[in-house]
Parts: structure tokens; C-alpha cells; sequence
């Protein structure tokens, strides 16, 4: 057995106990709160947007349209006005003064989570404040400075909208961004600019003019929160907006936005598709794609011509590259007749040098690149980007609680998934594939997964009371469980610093995890191929959209659990029982079940 400390000793250890134990006890308190707050918020929704599903959320924002008709006149083609005559289509979604509460509710900061201006000569002038946002302040700005209001990324305040954006975060397969903007009668709230998304503007409360202008770039992937005259193009049409309106118009659509002198203006905008083009796609891959084509075609290693550098270059076709300006031609007769002269030594240079050289440059490279894209290989450049997305977007709404999924699963059990649509496996060729940042995994989970909190306590409980022979037995066979996020050594000094503190003879599940992997034998480096099954079930409402890039929770598996994994996404309504998984060992086939369990990504009967 252990040998117990001194008293003193014992008495921090005790206290340390006592003090984890408050702690989970305030945590489940504070989740149950927010379970109810949610049930609640949910029960007093009233709007007739249909949240059944991904596609009836988008059918009935988009209604009298069908989604056909969306997709093939619309979508990225032109603006959509949609004229309701209701002005309780969207009921209570998000209301003005829900939103000028928020202060009061939340420790908001200026330019994060609100923003205060108005509108002077057609420009913005900021009139944030440099301390924490007060709601009598807002209020202010609004009523007495006639400043328009904007929430930023209200969805991580408002259960409502966290449920909307979920499902339409599911349906475009895109991360979704929201705010609110109030606007005082008859001020500009929005001035000329142009957005980098896709926009849908659901009119909530008041009236509004928006102008609309042609896109000076077609698809504009550079937003410009501030334009000029000179700079739009010509004005498509103006739209009065009412209560239960949409406006939808395709990124690089210029715009400006009224309210009426009837009073304020309240609407609410969702902007999606950033950066998710088919030119966003090949840039993706298209590094790896050449160096894959480099490396086995060797049409694509020959070596160039000798005298490329003497043929080709921009001082071939000085014409092609140099504004001569038309205004010096015009001066004295001899400094034009100097300029006509060498202008016409730069074609006929133009003509010798190297036109034919160019002209067989591109037909080359058409070849090349036309056997090169036979290597671009469209699947791991989905996985690539699916990574982002399931780190960036929001978590399942109403997620059960850990004591609602069952007891950890046995042989005898079977298993359900939780949240497939927040799963995604994904094959690796090798360990250093898409590392991923196990630092910012690791601060994501600490702060906010509650679950995993109590489990790092109930294992750190468990430590002072097992003896060596449970060690010896928990070293003669290591878990196989191990996340992303763990499998970093160099992004898990907070818990190894927990580990060093434990007592020698302690039986810590996660000691065996810093070099375990699910189907990894004892002393393997696991250096080769394997599976990620990546899950944005943990993931924070509280960051979205307002954080730094993050990195995706997920669990690391061995490639001969890659049939049962997808043979429970393929059956993900159903209850499997775990010997009907097709995995030879049982032991794997419980560890598997474990695992998943102990993520939340599974209920078990």
C-alpha cells in the first residue's frame, strides 16, 4: 500500500479533495442551470421559422421560394427581396430589448462583442468606449447620440439563434456568422461597403432603405467596410424593408442601409461561404498535389531550356508592362520621335526575341499542370478543410448531460451515437499529417468541458487510494484511449504538471494515454497511417466566430477500427450492440466503446 504523509500533508490533501469536489458540484449545478436555461428559452420561441431540420430551417427563411429556384437564379447571381406582409414571421428570434440587456448579463467588451458609430459624410465614426460595455451606456449612445448599434456574434449570447445557425451551419457545410444592428429613425446606419460572405438581412422591427450597388469584382473575396462614390458600381435598385422581410445578395454586393423616420430599425444578418470557393479549394491542395506529381512524374523533373532566361523575362515586352503615357509623346519633337523610336525597337525586340518561346511556355505548362491535377486528390483536400470547420463551428444544441448517457458501456452493452452530424473520420498517411496544436485543444477543454473536468477529478481521487499492484496491472496493459489534443507531448505541459504531482504509486489512466493510441501494441511509435475521428461536440458557443483559428477535439484510432467506426456512422439512429461491431477482439471492441463514451459521443443501454 501507499504510505500516507503527515498529518499536515494528509490535512492538504483532504482540502484539496474538498475543494474539487465544491468545484464539480458548482459545475453540475452550473450546467443543469444552463440546461433549463435553454429548455426554457426554447419553450418561449415563438417565430415561424421551421427548426425541424437543416433543410426546412432554410425552405422556410427562403419561402414563397423553393430551394431550387434559390440555388438556380439566385445563389451567387444576384439580390433576392422577399416581401411578406408579416410582421410576426420571425416572432421573437432576438428582440431590441433582449439585446440591450445583454450588458447587464454578460461582461461585453467594445469592437469583440459590440460596436457604436454614426454615419458622418457617408463614413463611419466610432464611438466605442475603451472600457467594459455598460447597458446604460448603450442605451445613451443610442437615445441620446442617435448611434447605431451592432451585436457582434450574438448567437453566443442567445439560445434561439444558437439553435437557427446550427442548423443552417449543417445545411451550407460553412461556418455562419451573425449581428444585429439597431439603428436610430431616419439615420444611416450602414454606409457604402461590401461584405466577403454570402448575406441573408432578416428585417426585425422598423423600417429600412437599402440601395443596392453592382459588385465592382464579381464574387469579391476582399471585404471594404468603407467605399466611396467613386468606387461602386451601378445602382441595382432600392428596397424598402419591413418586419418578416429577407434581402439576400451574393458577396461583393455593394450596399448602404437606411432606417425610416417611423422609428428604429432592427435587423438581423447571417453571412456564410467565407473563403469557400472553387478557387479556395485548389489552393488548398494544389502545393501538395505538385509535389506529389513532382515526385512520380517525371515529365515534371525534366530540367527547362538553356536559353529560357535570354528569351523570356518582362524586359522582352517592355509594352506589355510600361505605361509609356500618352501625354509625353505629345511634347517636343525631338524627345517623341526618341520614344517612337525605341517604342518600335521594343516590338520589333518583342517580335524576335522570344513570342514563339513564350506561346510553347504555355502550352507546356498546360500539359504539365493537366498531368499534375491527375494527383489532386479531392478527398484529403475535403478532409483539410473539414478540419477548420469542425473546430470553427458550433456545438450540437441541447447536448445531453453525462448522467444522461448511460453507464460505461460493458461487453453486454449497446451503443448510439449521439451527434453524427458533428463527427467526421478522417485517414491519415502518416503521424505528421495535419498536426494539430494540442495547446489550444487542451485550453479549450479545461476551460469550458465540464465533463472532462470531473473525469481529470474523479481520476485524480481515485489516485490516493490505489496501491502498486493496481499500478503493475494498469502497466501490463495500457489504456488504448487517446485524443488529438493528448497526443502532442510539446502542447501538454498543464497536465503533465498534474502528473508529476501525483503520488509514485498512482494508477493514472492518463499517464498511459500521453503514449497510447485506440489499437496501438505496447512499444509501437505509431508513426504510420492511421484514422482521426474528429468531433465538435465540446465545442465552445462562447468563442464563436471570435477566436483565433482553433483546432479540433479528436480521437486518434488505429486503421483496423476504421469498419466498426464507420459501420456505427452508417447506423448512427440505432442502437448497436457491441458484439455485432466487426472487430475480431472483444477487447477492442469494448476499449472502442469506452472511448466514445468518455467523449460524450455515444449513449449506452
Amino acid at each position: 500500500m501507499k504510505r500516507k504523509g503527515s498529518s499536515g500533508e494528509q490535512t492538504e490533501v483532504n482540502s484539496t479533495k474538498r475543494r474539487r469536489r465544491e468545484k464539480k458540484s458548482e459545475n453540475d449545478s452550473a450546467m443543469k442551470k444552463s440546461e433549463k436555461a435553454v429548455k426554457r428559452a426554447i419553450e418561449n420561441l415563438e417565430t415561424k421559422l421551421d427548426l425541424l431540420s437543416p433543410q426546412t430551417i432554410i425552405a422556410s427563411l427562403l419561402s414563397p421560394y423553393t430551394l431550387e429556384v434559390f440555388k438556380e437564379e439566385y445563389w451567387e447571381k444576384k439580390p433576392l427581396h422577399i416581401r411578406r406582409n408579416d410582421d410576426d414571421f420571425y416572432g421573437n428570434v432576438v428582440t431590441r430589448e433582449s439585446l440591450m440587456t445583454l450588458p447587464e448579463e454578460y461582461i461585453m467588451s467594445y469592437e469583440i462583442d459590440l460596436d457604436a458609430w454614426k454615419c458622418v459624410d457617408d463614413e463611419k465614426e466610432s464611438l466605442n468606449g475603451a472600457d467594459v460595455v455598460k447597458a446604460q451606456e448603450v442605451k445613451r449612445l443610442l437615445e441620446k447620440a442617435n448611434a447605431t448599434i451592432q451585436f457582434n456574434q450574438p448567437q453566443r449570447f442567445s439560445v434561439s439563434l444558437w439553435k437557427i445557425m446550427e442548423l443552417l451551419e449543417k445545411y451550407f457545410g460553412s461556418v455562419v456568422g451573425s449581428n444585429v444592428v439597431i439603428t436610430p429613425k431616419g439615420a444611416k446606419g450602414l454606409p457604402l461597403q461590401n461584405n466577403d460572405m454570402e448575406d441573408f438581412v432578416l428585417q426585425l422591427e422598423g423600417k429600412q432603405t437599402w440601395s443596392l450597388y453592382k459588385a465592382t469584382e464579381e464574387l469579391s473575396r476582399e471585404l471594404n467596410p468603407s467605399m466611396s462614390k467613386d468606387e461602386i458600381g451601378e445602382k441595382l435598385f432600392d428596397v424598402n424593408l419591413e418586419p418578416g422581410d429577407l434581402l439576400y445578395f451574393p458577396r461583393g454586393t455593394i450596399f448602404e442601409a437606411t432606417a425610416s423616420s417611423d422609428g428604429y430599425s432592427t435587423h438581423l444578418s447571417f453571412s456564410t461561404y467565407h473563403k469557400n470557393s472553387w478557387g479556395d479549394f485548389i489552393l488548398e491542395g494544389i502545393t501538395t498535389c505538385i509535389e506529389s506529381a513532382i515526385s512520380n512524374e517525371v515529365e515534371l523533373r525534366k530540367g527547362l531550356p538553356f536559353d529560357y532566361l535570354q528569351k523570356l523575362g518582362t524586359c522582352k515586352f517592355l509594352d506589355e508592362y510600361v505605361d509609356y503615357g500618352e501625354e509625353e509623346l505629345n511634347g517636343k519633337d525631338a524627345e517623341t520621335e526618341n520614344k517612337k523610336s525605341k517604342k518600335q525597337k521594343v516590338e520589333k525586340s518583342k517580335k524576335e526575341a522570344s513570342v514563339d518561346m513564350v506561346e510553347k511556355f504555355r502550352t507546356k505548362l498546360k500539359d504539365l499542370l493537366c498531368l499534375a491535377v491527375s494527383h489532386f486528390d479531392p478527398n484529403t483536400v475535403t478532409d483539410s478543410r473539414s478540419e477548420e470547420f469542425m473546430a470553427n463551428r458550433l456545438p450540437p444544441f441541447e447536448k445531453l448531460p453525462k448522467d444522461e448517457i448511460g453507464d460505461e458501456p460493458t461487453t453486454k452493452s449497446s451503443i448510439k451515437l449521439l451527434y453524427p452530424d458533428h463527427l467526421r473520420l478522417i485517414v491519415y498517411d502518416n503521424d505528421d499529417d495535419d498536426e494539430f496544436d494540442a495547446d489550444a485543444a487542451d485550453e479549450t477543454d479545461e476551460e469550458d468541458i465540464v465533463g472532462d473536468d470531473d473525469e481529470m477529478e474523479e481520476d485524480d481521487d481515485d489516485d490516493d487510494d490505489d496501491d502498486e499492484e493496481e499500478e503493475k496491472q494498469a502497466k501490463s496493459k495500457p489504456s488504448k484511449v487517446k485524443t488529438a489534443k493528448e497526443e502532442n507531448g510539446k502542447g501538454k505541459q498543464k497536465k503533465k504538471k498534474k502528473d508529476e504531482k501525483k503520488t509514485k504509486g498512482s494508477d493514472s489512466e492518463d499517464e498511459d494515454m500521453e503514449d497510447e493510441v485506440l489499437g496501438e501494441e505496447e512499444g509501437d511509435s505509431f508513426q504510420g497511417p492511421h484514422m482521426r475521428l474528429l468531433f465538435s461536440v465540446h465545442n465552445l458557443r462562447e468563442v464563436h466566430m471570435v477566436c483565433d483559428r482553433l483546432e479540433p477535439n479528436a480521437v486518434k484510432l488505429d486503421l483496423h477500427f476504421a469498419k466498426p467506426v464507420r459501420y456505427l456512422l452508417e447506423h448512427c439512429r440505432e442502437f448497436i450492440s457491441l458484439k455485432d461491431l466487426p472487430l475480431e477482439e472483444e477487447s477492442d471492441k469494448l476499449e472502442l466503446a469506452k472511448t466514445l463514451w468518455a467523449e460524450r459521443l455515444v449513449c449506452v443501454k
